[in-house]
């Protein structure tokens, strides 16, 4: 039996929840070593806790994880 897969957690996540989720994604993508060829859409929210950037819809933007913050 297949199980169910989950895309939105069950409780509200909080700020400091998306900054570990955005530090956990960042470590991650540097670890990894086609990184320059990966696209990820992603909400505003998310892009600013990785990037610090408040994007606009439909804004592209370069994110090296490699680079010194």
């Amino acid at each position: 039996m297949l199980s169910q897969e989950s895309w939105w957690p069950s409780d509200p996540e909080t700020e400091d929840d998306v900054r570990a989720r955005c530090r956990s994604f960042h470590k991650r993508m540097a670890g990894t070593h086609d990184w320059p060829e990966v696209l990820v859409v992603s909400h505003w929210g998310f892009i600013r806790g990785l990037t610090g950037h408040e994007a606009k819809n439909g804004e592209v933007l370069s994110f090296d994880p490699t680079a010194a913050s």
